[in-house]
């Protein structure tokens, strides 16, 4: 994956987070599972996950919430 750098001068939370939506919008389905891939590596890496069972697909939870 070629590395990108950008800077974008934003002056609030909401704008840099319509600037976010704005750049991960712009890649392609298969640049953005490329993201997602490196972050799971570098996860790895930082957590020192050895075997396949500790890194297999993504943590699934629920939350059961009863409604009044």
């Amino acid at each position: 994956m070629k590395k990108k750098i950008w800077v974008k001068k934003i002056s609030g939370l909401e704008q840099e987070n319509k600037a976010d939506l704005e750049y991960y919008l712009a890649m392609t389905p298969e640049e953005r599972l490329d993201i997602v891939q490196l972050l799971r590596d570098v996860h790895v890496k930082f957590t020192g996950a050895r075997s396949y069972e500790d890194r297999k697909g993504l943590r699934r939870s629920i939350k059961i919430v009863e409604r009044k």
